[in-house]
């Protein structure tokens, strides 16, 4: 993973003509925040539904949307 990530970068430092260093580490960075949605949601279920708990995962949650909204705006979409 670590030689595809620095890849990535190489191409988007080089101009990345067809956007796949981009593409590929905003995936990356997606992924990482599904596990922490994963994460917020596993703690929050097994520890009795706290308050706290679900505070974070809410925060985890929005944090995605914003990623994905950043993302469909920078694609050409509506503002986020």
């Amino acid at each position: 993973m670590k030689e595809a990530l620095e890849e990535a970068e190489r191409l988007r430092e080089q101009g990345d003509p067809h956007h796949l260093g981009s593409v590929f580490l905003q995936l990356y960075q997606r992924q990482i925040q599904l596990e922490k949605v994963a994460e917020a949601a596993d703690r929050f279920l097994r520890f009795g539904l706290d308050p706290m708990l679900h505070a974070d995962l809410v925060r985890a949650l929005e944090k995605l949307k914003k990623m994905d909204e950043e993302e469909d705006y920078r694609l050409g979409g509506s503002a986020p």
